[in-house]
């Protein structure tokens, strides 16, 4: 996969860490940052960010939560090294309130969504459901690609 993506000039990777030890992500993130690759790496647990970090200070990392509150910030704000971006990968079952997006923009943590497959869910996130949605990831929709006129005539 990182061959392809260097190969066909990808911009940029999602890698969602599903288990592994600290040596394995630690390889795993040696190995991607041998590809020139731009990457983002995506946590279910703590340690499992907390090693990336650790293996690449440069690395952009986010948490992936059910549950935005103080923990988590202070989780967050502890994977920042001064060189790179921490951020939360929220998904169908992470709670967001008003309330839990301004915890996390007056913490200057963003947040990215995933995964939408919804040209109208997209949407929605863009005309200010959450305007402090920095980026949402789909299988199968390029957000450039959206015919705006035609999603929203199918509303009527």
């Amino acid at each position: 996969m990182l061959s392809f993506c260097r190969n066909v000039n990808i911009g940029e990777l999602y890698i969602e860490i599903k288990g592994g030890t600290r040596e394995q992500i630690r390889n795993a993130v040696f190995l991607a940052n041998s590809y020139g690759i731009g990457i983002s790496w995506a946590g279910s647990t703590y340690d499992q960010v907390k090693w990336v970090v650790e293996a690449d200070p440069n690395a952009r990392v986010a948490l992936m939560p059910y549950k935005i509150d103080n923990e988590l910030i202070d989780e967050l704000l502890s994977l920042r090294t001064g060189y790179n971006e921490v951020f939360v990968f929220a998904f169908g079952n992470t709670i967001l309130t008003p309330d839990k997006v301004k915890l996390l923009s007056d913490n200057n943590i963003s947040f990215e969504m995933g995964t939408i497959d919804s040209e109208k869910e997209i949407l929605n996130y863009w005309n200010g459901a959450y305007y402090y949605c920095s980026g949402i990831e789909s299988n199968t929709i390029v957000a450039s690609k959206i015919d705006i006129r035609s999603v929203m005539e199918s509303d009527k």
